[in-house]
């Protein structure tokens, strides 16, 4: 039995040492009362895939992503109906 050797890839090398040094120092923030539908225009439009959450005040709650999103739009769908031509994959 033969196994072939991949090359070794070399390592990630981040040119920061800190998540500060990374961060976006000030990010666009959505409201926590924002809309499910407010939050999927918020990201897309700005084409971003996460974005801090914020209360009234300004304070950080958390974070919705797009994944977020799509957990919930899972979640809350409801099952269609069978189309009546089937779909093609080219």
């Amino acid at each position: 039995m033969m196994t072939l050797m991949q090359p070794a890839k070399p390592p990630v090398v981040l040119a920061a040492d800190t998540a500060a040094d990374l961060m976006t120092p000030d990010p666009a923030v959505i409201r926590a009362d924002a809309t499910v539908l407010e939050a999927v225009r918020f990201l897309g439009d700005r084409g971003i895939s996460a974005a801090p959450v914020v209360d009234a005040a300004g304070r950080p709650v958390g974070v919705v992503s797009q994944t977020d999103i799509l957990i919930h739009a899972r979640e809350n769908a409801k099952e269609a109906p069978a189309p009546e031509t089937p779909l093609r994959v080219a």
